[in-house]
């Protein structure tokens, strides 16, 4: 498994994070103490995790005993393939690992300065750039869809 680069995001600015053991004080040297607001770091792919997502249903989201998708996730229906295809479900997947933790860590190179748009900004670059942005209609998905391009 390869590695990913994150930027720490937090708004608390200098955090801990034990998992790459930087933790205390801030020193003159890099790479060491806690990090820094904006700092970029190295780590795991399986600690960066994934942000919060939707996602097709899979069969561990389907409770045996009833067959239907378990009532405590979050679901939405997402228009079919085509005009007479049956519409789908989707499932709101929280994420794991670091970009999990919404607002405090980001892929370093997801800066591109699109979470400063409006919904409108967002959709006008989609257009302007042929994105299809489907179902996406809040601005996470917006923005998920656009940089998966």
């Amino acid at each position: 498994m390869g590695t990913v680069k994150l930027r720490n995001i937090n708004p608390l600015g200098h955090v801990d994070l034990a998992l790459i053991r930087r933790e205390g004080l801030v020193n003159d040297e890099p790479g060491t103490g806690c990090l820094l607001p904006g700092e970029v770091f190295e780590i795991s792919e399986e600690l960066a995790g994934v942000a919060p997502h939707w996602r097709p249903v899979s069969d561990e989201d389907i409770d045996p005993t009833t067959g239907e998708v378990y009532r405590w996730l979050e679901q939405r229906t997402t228009p079919g393939e085509s005009d007479d295809a049956a519409p789908g479900v989707e499932v709101r997947d929280p994420g794991h690992g670091l970009l999990a933790q919404v607002g405090n860590y980001e892929l370093a190179a997801a800066s591109d300065g699109l979470e400063k748009k409006t919904i409108a900004d967002l959709k006008q670059y989609a257009e302007d750039h042929h994105i299809d942005l489907g179902s996406a209609t809040s601005k996470a998905d917006i923005l998920d869809t656009i940089r998966k391009g």
